[in-house]
């Protein structure tokens, strides 16, 4: 079954995937309004101002590996569990971007340029 999900990022094509996917989708944060204000400062290529909704998401292919937190890395939820789905670390802030200049990161950052590629 496709979860309709489109993320709101400009520039990024991912939308519609299915749970046999890699890639994840996370809700911009709402409630907690200093974490909310450092995601909307780190997207600094969206059109300003930017403000996204309440049902507004952000796929995985925006942050870094070492913030996205599953069962199958050995993650473990606050009570010391293993985690039973795909959470973001809690300082995760979206870091990847359409929009950048990947030239620049073509010498040292292979996940980057990967997940760029996927982006776009």
């Amino acid at each position: 079954m496709v979860a309709w999900r489109k993320c709101c990022l400009r520039g990024c094509r991912t939308a519609g995937v299915t749970a046999k996917d890699e890639v994840r989708f996370f809700a911009f944060p709402h409630n907690d309004k200093n974490k909310r204000k450092r995601w909307i400062e780190a997207c600094v290529y969206e059109h300003q101002p930017f403000n996204p909704g309440s049902k507004d998401v952000v796929c995985s292919l925006h942050f870094l590996e070492k913030w996205i937190q599953n069962a199958d890395k050995g993650h473990l939820d606050p009570r010391g569990r293993p985690y039973k789905r795909t959470h973001l670390d809690p300082n995760a802030i979206p870091t990847i971007f359409a929009a950048m200049d990947d030239s620049k990161f073509m010498d040292f950052d292979d996940e980057i340029i990967q997940k760029l590629h996927k982006i776009r």
